[in-house]
Parts: structure tokens; sequence; C-alpha cells
């Protein structure tokens, strides 16, 4: 099925435009926008942060406008698919913001935390059965976080399965928000910086050869260059949460609760990926049970607004059973 139709959908009903991932959308860059304004001497590039903010809360109900009217065209599409686009803006937006309001690193927390419930540093154990071919291998799986949960949605829509395309999108999204949230809880830049030498990472782990070009990659979204000794300063603050844990369980959990055959091919990639946050040192073991709390958390209460938004648009409530 064309993901153009799909985003229309093949059933014509009279209902609000706005789906929960909308509302969702809106509710959390009021919320980024609510922080700028209680903190302006804090906050950097705070006229644009707020003009993006605004740009957004109002083009999304036009998207969603646009698509309800059409029959075909980019608008319904734009209008299933937007939360890819602006997920990364969210995220950058919130590496401005951490600094802000909680200008503290809270390391020494998780650190002790580690240390208490496993009985040491969980990254440093692993680097014992460390070697180039299982550091490539967790490099790549690392990698594939963004793809996951896409693979699971796209294949939703090759089968026209609308209604858990629209529930998957926002359980993830809700979980990305979530995540970013839990930044703000307890900033931190983790253990490749606080327990290891940062700018001595490639030849402390070093890979094959697609572990440098990914391990650069990834130290570039987060503000940082393995090159430079103060790239501590000025990394993201994203660590606890681990939001690779969060959104990975919740693409799991999907993919086994809908019962698609991609959850086989997922499962195994999903699990390396979780594993790979701490054999990396991006994260502490206690930021993967943070990401397990959260994920729990998320579909919990994620459902409950869900299905809230559902009544309020006189449809049924969503049940993986017949979805």
């Amino acid at each position: 099925m064309s993901l153009l139709r799909l985003g229309h959908g093949a059933r014509k009903t009279e209902r609000p435009a706005l789906r929960a991932v909308d509302l969702l959308f809106i509710a959390f860059h009021l919320t980024l926008s609510a922080v700028i304004l209680i903190f302006p001497s804090r906050v950097p590039f705070l006229p644009f942060l707020l003009a993006y903010n605004a740009a957004l809360i109002l083009v999304i109900p036009f998207i969603a406008g646009k698509a309800s009217e059409a029959r075909g065209g980019i608008y319904p599409a734009l209008h299933l698919f937007y939360p890819a686009l602006f997920i990364v803006p969210t995220y950058k937006q919130i590496y401005l913001l951490v600094p802000a309001v909680r200008p503290g690193l809270y390391d020494h927390v998780l650190i002790a935390a580690d240390r208490f419930i496993f009985g040491g540093d969980p990254s440093a154990a692993l680097h014992r059965i460390a070697n180039p071919v299982l550091t490539e291998f967790l490099q790549v799986s690392y990698a594939s976080f963004y793809f996951l949960p896409l693979l699971l949605i796209l294949s939703m829509a090759r089968k026209g399965r609308r209604e858990a395309m629209e529930y998957v999108i926002f359980c993830v999204v809700y979980g990305f928000f979530l995540s970013y949230l839990g930044y703000f809880i307890l900033p931190a830049v983790g253990p490749r910086f606080s327990l290891h030498d940062f700018t001595a990472i490639d030849t402390d782990l070093p890979g094959l050869f697609l572990t440098g070009p990914i391990r650069d990659f990834v130290n570039w979204g987060a503000s940082a260059s393995s090159g430079d000794p103060g790239a501590v300063l000025v990394v993201q603050r994203d660590v606890f949460p681990s939001g690779h844990t969060l959104v990975t369980l919740v693409t799991l959990y999907s993919a086994f609760r809908l019962r698609t055959r991609l959850r086989f091919v997922l499962f195994p990639v999903g699990v390396l990926l979780i594993v790979s946050t701490v054999y990396l040192r991006y994260h502490y073991g206690v930021d993967v049970v943070g990401g397990f709390v959260f994920f729990l958390f998320t579909m919990g209460t994620g459902r409950l607004i869900y299905n809230g938004r559902q009544k309020r648009r006189g449809l049924p409530p969503f049940r993986w059973d017949r979805s």
C-alpha cells in the first residue's frame, strides 16, 4: 500500500485532525518554551529557540488540517512521519537547555549507583572481553538505534496497519520525550569521560573498519570531538536514563505484541544495541536500568494517554490484538 494513501487512510470519518502524537509534540514544545522563559538569562539563542518552538506548534495543526482534507499527495504522509524530522532538532534543544537549567554534573551519583548495584564499574568489567571484532559489531549495532523503530513503522505502513503504526509512532516519540526530561534530573556525560580517557578511546577500544567513522559521527551528534581534550565541557548531557535502551525496548515490545515477523530481526540487534551502550562507554549500567524503568512508565501511561485521545476523537481504544 502506498504510504501517501495510507497517510490519508482508507476510511473517511469526521474527527478532529490532531492525533495524540500531534498534541504530544505541541505540549512538549510548550513545556520547553516555558522552561526558556523561566530561565531567560541562562538560555543561549533564546529568540531563536522560542521562534522555532512557536513555528513548530503552529505548523503541526496546519499539516494535520491539510492531511485531513487531502485524498493523496504529500500532506497525509508528512502528517504521519514528521516526528522523524523533528526529533533530532528537539534533542539538540535539550542540549542547550539542560546545562542552562542544571549546570552541575552528576556522574558521581551514577557511578556510586553502579558500584552499589553491580559491585563495580560495568564499562570497566566489559573491557576485559573487548576485542576489535566485538567492538566493531557492537558499534554498528549502536548505530542502528534510529533505524529500528523506523523499520517497524515502515513495516506497519507496508502492511496497511494504520492503527498499529500510529500507536507505535506515539509510543516511540513519548519515550524520546520522557528520556529528554530525564536528562534534567541527573545531567551527566557518561563513563567515556568520567571513568576512561575519552581522547584515547580509539587506541583503548579499537574496532576494524566502521568503528572509527561511526564513533566520530556519534561524537559529532553529541557536540564533541574525540580529538578535543575539552570535549567534556561541551558534550551533550544525555546519559540518564539511556534513551537507546528505552526506545529500543519500546520498539521490541511493540514488534512482539504486533507479532510481526520483523521481530526476529529486531530482537537480536536490539539486545546487542543495549549491551553496546555500556560496552562502548556511552552509558553506566544504572542508565540501562533507568531506561527499563522509563520504558515501563512509557508503555503504561502512554496507553492511557493515547486511548484517552481516541475516546475524545470518538474512536475505539487501541488494542494490540485487533491492530
